[in-house]
């Protein structure tokens, strides 16, 4: 056999001159893979053997930069001018056993991040009402209030208002909270709010309530997305592995790699000072460490991603206590960019009738110090300009913390939030340092300094303790001090013991100038699901017990106290009503996305969502589920031991992904067989043949018949008409059927007449 050069290539890939070879298949295998495929090669007259540049890119192998052989038009490369292959054949047994290097191969990358984002379900039209009832009694004198929220969503988004109403005895209030719409955007990663709202601040600005219009990023609409710099590490393997990736001494993920260089790239990381270690673990049981060190932050963006907020409105007075008190119009921007992976960049600025201001700032990781942020901002305003500037530090490890930060402002420099009437604040500072000592707990220490210009300058140091005590529970230790002025010290000291799951009991002493007090307290804490919790308290000063109980529509609290002889009590009543469906649906307090679970005609089925029961469908085969995660998969099942026999299931477990505060339908796909068994006689006395067929007109589905003509048939309706048939032969029959509690009832004997053949 020839190889013909009857094809030009270029250049680096040059095809060699003919040659004699011969064809021979082989079966192959690669470093010890388990391939088992075969492949043909050819066997040149030097004895050299040639693989297809096909199968060497299918065994990932780099195709060599050496002159290629034509064969039946396909291109081989001798083996053996592959970068440190050796290879054993057996011609007798027609086997190849190949030994490459992994700088031989192709690399492979793996993302730890990559999942596949689960899609939400846009809502139909539906609802929700929350209320929050509080009624007190205390020194003779009756108070009550009531907090409710109403939502209304549809496919366009989700409406909310939230409303106080507050009964004093002499005077009643009404008053307006907030009041919005928000349409999410998970595509984008951006929402849009219009009404009322809180501003994006960045880095040096004051947050304020306004109502109006915003526009900004939502990294809540894809939950799964890591938005601070994440890590890569890299390896490679001779012969196939397992890939252990652990971040600070914990198994992070593990994965099965072939021969040849990989990467693991975007892997998860705790904020803070740490390290990734790798550990390949090939089939010969030989381990290779590889250990990176990290640092992350979340006030770090990965490059390249970018997070806004753009807002314009009037910014809102006296919230709680007006319903529509708006000031001046403004517009804000804030805008912040990953550039580099160690550097995120911002500019924010705010914009009044009567005051303008704008400043950038940064984010940079600085190791081994940890993360710097800087801004500096310019004002104008009709008391002139000014100017601020911050400096921050942010450095934290396994066993050392510490932050810092520093902000410095002229007097007339302008901003939200900042009454024009004053002075801005000269300086603020807060320091941070903590030690983690293992056994021996952690140590806190903490200094806030605030300048106002008035000559009361404000000065605290805090010192804190805690520690695990073995079989004794918890010893937090805090202390206190205003270093101007003579204000004098305040400690106290917290032992807390928890008794199971649910019950703790806690011993706290605190110390002021003046006073002295030791409360004794026993905790019961609510369950996940229906039940009851209390709480006994008992110190010099102050007794207090309360009792809560909760169901599937709401949650309820009865507490009465008396503090240095005056006495009281209050009650508390919350719960929700869910609107879906043209249904209403009692529940706690709606703060998520819910559920309408259906499963029509089968009541009292066990109802489940992340494995945990939750509830039973009602006498329509109902449930409510008030607590899942927008734009994540919710699990959901049902029990099939609560199913009858004759339930035709379709599955038993699907995946809830709502949207924000809204309700999706999820019905499960569960009828009933409508089955039953019946007798069939012939005309002549004899039972129908057993292995005779019977159909259900508009049924696809043939029954076999068993001994005596009986013969069991689902999908039955109020009347059927049967057929039978066998050995050529049919009659029919008109069965009716009259739906009941017996999953497997017995019809009777039918006779089956007019024998066709």
């Amino acid at each position: 056999m020839t190889l013909a050069d009857d094809h030009i290539a270029p250049p680096a890939s040059r095809q060699s001159a003919s040659v004699d070879v011969e064809e021979l298949l082989f079966q192959i295998d690669i470093n010890q893979q388990g391939l088992d495929e075969t492949a043909l090669l050819l066997k040149a007259g030097d004895g050299g053997l040639y693989a297809a540049g096909e199968d060497l890119k299918r065994w990932r192998l780099k195709t060599p930069d050496v002159a290629a052989l034509r064969h039946k038009d396909e291109a081989f490369y001798p083996l053996k001018s592959i970068m440190g292959l050796t290879y054993a054949a057996d011609e007798r047994n027609l086997t190849l056993a190949i030994s490459v290097p992994a700088q031989a191969f192709m690399g492979a990358s793996f993302d730890e991040m990559h999942k596949d984002r689960p899609v939400a379900v846009r809502p139909g039209i539906g609802g929700f009402l929350n209320y929050d009832l509080f009624a007190e009694r205390a020194s003779g004198q009756m108070h009550s209030s009531g907090l409710f929220e109403l939502g209304f969503f549809n496919r366009f988004g989700v409406g909310t208002g939230n409303f106080l109403v507050d009964d004093s005895g002499s005077t009643r209030r009404f008053t307006r909270l907030d009041t919005a719409w928000v349409v999410d955007q998970p595509d984008k990663l951006t929402s849009i709010r219009i009404g009322d709202g809180i501003n994006r601040a960045g880095m040096w600005g004051r947050a304020v309530r306004f109502g109006g219009i915003q526009y900004s990023t939502n990294f809540l609409t894809q939950p799964g997305l890591v938005t601070l710099p994440l890590q890569g590490v890299s390896g490679q393997a001779v012969l196939p592995s397992t890939v252990d990736v652990y971040v600070n001494n914990n198994l992070s993920s593990r994965r099965d790699v072939a021969p040849g260089p990989f990467s693991i790239n975007n892997v998860p990381v705790v904020t803070g000072e740490g390290d990734v270690r790798v550990v390949v673990r090939d089939v010969m049981g030989r381990e290779q460490v590889i250990t990176q060190a990290f640092y992350a932050s979340s006030n770090l963006l990965a490059k390249g991603l970018q997070d806004f907020s753009y807002e314009l409105g009037t910014v809102r007075r006296d919230f709680g206590l007006a319903s529509n008190d708006y000031g001046q119009w403004f517009a804000g921007v804030t805008h912040r960019k990953g550039l580099t992976d160690w550097f995120t960049a911002e500019v924010h600025s705010e914009v009044q009738a009567t005051q303008q201001n704008i400043g950038v700032g940064g984010v940079l990781l600085a190791p081994p110090f940890g993360v710097v942020n800087v801004s500096v901002a310019a004002s104008h305003s009709h008391n002139g300009t000014g100017n601020l500037a911050t400096l921050g530090l942010e450095s934290q490890s396994n066993i050392f913390n510490v932050g810092a930060h520093v902000q410095w402002a002229s007097p007339h420099f302008a901003q939200l939030g900042l009454d024009p009437s004053m002075l801005a604040p000269r300086l603020l500072t807060s320091l941070n340092a903590g030690v983690v000592a293992g056994r021996y707990g952690s140590f806190g220490i903490a200094h806030v300094f605030a300048d106002n210009r008035d000559n009361n300058k404000l000065q605290i140091v805090s010192l804190s303790y805690s520690v695990q005590l073995p079989r004794l529970g918890f010893l937090n230790i805090g202390v206190s001090k205003p270093l101007k002025g003579s204000a004098g010290a305040i400690a106290g000291v917290n032992w807390t013991l928890p008794l199971g799951n649910t019950m703790t009991a806690s011993v706290a002493v605190t110390h002021q100038p003046g006073a002295n007090e030791v409360v004794a307290q026993l905790q019961r804490g609510l369950p996940v699901g229906d039940g009851y919790g209390y709480s006994l308290q008992a110190g010099t000063a102050t007794q207090d017990a309360r009792l809560d109980l909760q169901n599937k529509v709401g949650t309820y609290n009865f507490e009465a106290a008396s503090y240095h002889g005056q006495t009281g009590a209050r009650a508390n009543v919350s719960g929700g009503i869910a609107l879906l469906d043209g249904g209403a649906h009692l529940s706690r307090e709606i703060t998520d996305s819910f559920a309408i679970v259906k499963v029509p005609g089968f009541a009292n089925v066990g109802v489940y969502a992340d494995n945990q029961l939750v509830g039973h469908t009602d006498a329509n085969g109902e449930a409510l589920l008030p607590r899942l995660r927008a734009y994540e998969k919710n699990p959901v099942s049902i029990e099939q031991a609560d199913l009858p026999f004759d339930a035709k299931i379709g599955t038993l477990k699907m995946d809830a992904v709502p949207y924000y505060r809204s309700g999706i339908l999820l019905e499960f796909p569960v009828t009933r067989s409508h089955g039953a068994t019946l007798t069939i006689d012939l005309e002549d006395g004899a039972h129908l043949p057993a292995g005779a067929l019977v159909s259900v007109t508009g049924q696809t589905e043939e029954f076999p018949v068993g001994h005596d003509g009986v013969v069991y048939l689902t999908g039955l309706s109020e009347r059927n008409k049967l057929r039978a048939t066998w050995l050529g032969r049919s009659c029919d029959i008109t069965v009716p059927f009259a739906p009941g509690d017996d999953p497997l009832p017995d019809l009777g004997t039918f006779l089956c007449k007019g024998v066709q053949r």
